[in-house]
């Protein structure tokens, strides 16, 4: 390991160490993973890149209408956030006022609005927006920064950030936005993929769920709910599990190691081949196909038994609304 001339987003310690290099499956860049001696919070280092994010989002990333997938894994999606508005609405005794930050298609917030909930999403994709609104009647802002939205102080009852807060620039701005647009006892529910993960220190650059550089932040659990302390929340659940992305991180991941080329079978999946990804080679060809049925068997035992210790691949936090003083 070696230490970097930056300083951390979190703390402001000096010297945080360069952990490993993640390969983008997308652009076939590396990008290097650093993290904090002092508290651990851990970032995709851009310091000296000429690039503009946005360039890594797509069509290969947001897939055609929103559909990144075959119909029979769309079909899955579908389910997975059927149950998920079905969790959130076991939140509360009746429905209320919802901001889904980063809410892609809005299948949730369609099926939360079905059950009487009043729906608000973000979403930085232009189209993503323009189908939410079209076909399911939800408003969905596209401000690159949630401030920009200008949102009512105390407004919502719910907010829910899936798979966001390690993709927005400044973790710290959106979540004091989001304290200051919440209502007093209201709920947040953040989840992320979870850096110290039995996964994610296994496989290091190879973890699946790096995806540099669209992924900026590197939360593990003690981390993220520091920080979200900070900005006047106050932690009333968290689990590792998540049977939609643990298990599949898991088990792409362990064929990323095996056959040294990133997420070969997440990216045939891809309804949009990714543009600029190398073609297969034979090594990697021939690890997926061979080890494909073995490393799912492997993965199902080996994340339930994460799950049990708390290193589950993803964090999921549920948070209320504290009074800053």
């Amino acid at each position: 390991m070696r230490t970097c001339d930056t300083v951390c987003p979190n703390c402001g310690a000096g010297a945080p160490v360069s952990l490993f290099e993640n390969c983008d499956y997308i652009s076939n860049e590396t990008f290097p993973i650093v993290q904090c001696r002092n508290c651990k919070y851990a970032w995709t280092e851009l310091q000296n890149r000429d690039i503009e994010l946005a360039d890594y989002y797509g069509p290969s990333y947001y897939g055609e209408s929103g559909q990144r997938f075959p119909s029979i894994v769309e079909s899955a999606i579908y389910n997975f956030r059927s149950r998920r508005a079905n969790a959130l609405g076991r939140l509360f005794a009746q429905p209320g006022r919802v901001l889904d930050i980063g809410c892609g298609r809005a299948l949730t917030l369609s099926m939360l609005k079905e059950r009487g909930w009043q729906c608000i999403g973000t979403e930085l994709s232009e189209e993503l927006a323009s189908l939410a609104r079209l076909k399911l009647g939800i408003q969905v802002f596209t401000n690159p920064l949630l401030t920009q939205c200008e949102f009512a102080a105390e407004s919502f009852d719910l907010i829910t950030m899936y798979h966001v807060l390690e993709h927005v620039q400044d973790p710290m701005l959106t979540l004091a936005e989001v304290h200051r647009i919440l209502k007093p006892g209201g709920i947040l529910l953040v989840e992320v993929p979870n850096f110290e993960s039995w996964q994610a220190r296994m496989a290091k650059g190879k973890w699946f769920h790096l995806d540099t550089p669209r992924h900026l932040w590197h939360f593990g659990k003690p981390v993220l709910a520091t920080v979200l302390r900070s900005k006047g929340f106050a932690v009333q659940s968290n689990s590792t599990r998540s049977a939609e992305y643990g298990y599949y991180g898991l088990w792409q991941s362990i064929l990323n190691i095996a056959a040294g080329q990133m997420n070969v079978v997440y990216a045939m999946l891809k309804r949009v081949q990714p543009v600029g990804h190398r073609k297969v080679g034979l090594r990697a060809a021939i690890a997926n196909i061979v080890l494909a049925i073995p490393a799912a068997i492997i993965s199902i035992p080996l994340e339930v038994l994460s799950i049990a210790f708390g290193h589950g691949g993803v964090i999921k936090l549920v948070v209320t609304k504290n009074t800053i003083e």
